[in-house]
């Protein structure tokens, strides 16, 4: 709820999809987001579905790390369909072998 967050950076914390979804709730209140790192957590095919559902309301976004998420390819289509259907400044994008 801060509203101010340029950037996330929480690779191996063990977060789970629950939490990553709590986590995209809070997204959506900081529209400034333009680095977001959750490397090496199990954010798996409902985590990054919450995800792809706020996409659209981070405009400013140019970096993501979802590498070694266990996206499955559920998850990775996901987000491909949440980027293609959004206009986004994203410049590195690290999603892993594991999509």
């Amino acid at each position: 709820d801060m509203g101010t967050l340029e950037e996330i950076a929480m690779p191996q914390n063990g977060i789970y999809h629950k939490g990553v979804s709590a986590l995209s709730e809070a997204f959506k209140h900081n529209p400034n987001l333009s680095c977001l790192n959750l490397n090496d957590n199990t954010i798996s095919s409902k985590g990054a579905k919450a995800i792809a559902n706020v996409l659209p309301g981070l405009k400013k976004l140019k970096s993501i790390n979802f590498g070694d998420c266990l996206l499955k390819s559920k998850g990775a289509k996901a987000l491909a369909k949440a980027f293609k259907d959004n206009s986004m400044l994203l410049e590195n994008s690290g999603l892993g072998n594991d999509t």
